[in-house]
């Protein structure tokens, strides 16, 4: 590309309306067959972005310059918390490199490359209460029982996301030896957990209620055998705490939490607890891990160095 081509270049894009550059944007992570979640946030966030840009009379995609996204983190903040923002600022930041990627405009100094992120102060959630889970076990003496129990099971000892669970179909369970294949994990990532002993037991009882089932079918199902939503998931859960007499109905991911406590302080290592709850690197996954002061009191008897000497 010559000199003059990339000026044009520099200019088309500079003087494109946002809406026009971000719909492009949001068609290319929707090719990419991004988790439908996924492009609900980018369309979500940008759709903000783009009230307070036109509030500004910045209708142009060359109006964004540093100072208008750090005037734009600013005003977020005073409505959203700082881990709301970090996620406005991600989406902006895959806007700005997705352009100099796409476009490849020379002599162009991508605005976000010198905003800082918003301080996020990340503490740990403690996840549902490993005796709140037998509570709702306990609760389960009502339609759908045999399915419920094993699904709240199947949270608590596998660790999957709710999205995850929905999704499985028959042929991704083997009955025999506990293991799970998560085809289409977070970031379309593949991976397999596993069921212990009695979640398993549970399963083979629950897939036993249903009509024969072939691999393709969906292994947790509704009343009318039709694959269980997530939002059918979520209001399961609800229902079995109110039951149960909780205080609170748990979140799905609640589980995920209290897999991931319940591991550690079982004695699995750091990095398989990682590897089964699918996340990327170990520092996801210490974000998932809540310690109390008991649970630390527990790990330093148990490797206490002058009780050991």
């Amino acid at each position: 590309m010559s000199t003059n081509d990339s000026d044009q270049v520099i200019f088309q894009i500079l003087k494109e309306p946002t809406k026009q550059v971000f719909r492009a944007f949001i068609l290319e992570r929707k090719s990419r067959m991004l988790a439908p979640r996924t492009i609900y946030v980018y369309e979500r966030e940008l759709e903000y972005f783009t009230k307070f840009l036109e509030k500004n009379d910045l209708t142009v995609f060359g109006a964004i310059t540093t100072n208008v996204i750090r005037e734009y983190l600013l005003e977020l903040s005073k409505t959203r918390n700082p881990s709301s923002c970090h996620v406005a600022f991600r989406v902006i930041k895959s806007l700005l490199i997705w352009v100099d990627d796409e476009y490849e405009p020379s002599n162009w100094k991508n605005p976000i490359r010198k905003v800082a992120p918003p301080l996020v102060r990340v503490q740990a959630k403690k996840g549902v209460d490993p005796m709140d889970i037998e509570k709702m076990l306990s609760a389960c003496d009502t339609i759908n029982a045999v399915r419920d129990r094993a699904i709240l099971m199947f949270l608590f000892d596998t660790g999957v996301r709710g999205s995850e669970l929905t999704a499985l179909n028959y042929g991704d369970i083997d009955l025999h030896t506990g293991s799970v294949i998560i085809r289409h994990g977070k970031g379309d990532k593949y991976r397999v957990v596993f069921m212990g002993k009695k979640t398993l037991k549970q399963m083979r009882r629950y897939v036993n209620t249903l009509p024969k089932l072939e691999a393709d079918d969906p292994l947790f199902q509704s009343q009318t055998h039709e694959r269980l939503t997530f939002w059918g998931l979520r209001m399961m859960v609800v229902h079995r705490a109110k039951d149960a007499g909780l205080p609170k109905p748990p979140g799905l991911h609640d589980f995920r939490r209290a897999f991931a406590r319940q591991c550690l302080k079982n004695g699995m290592d750091l990095i398989s607890v990682s590897r089964l709850l699918g996340h990327s690197n170990v520092a996801v996954t210490q974000r998932y891990i809540y310690q109390d002061d008991g649970d630390l009191a527990q790990a330093h008897s148990q490797a206490s160095p002058v009780d050991r000497m």
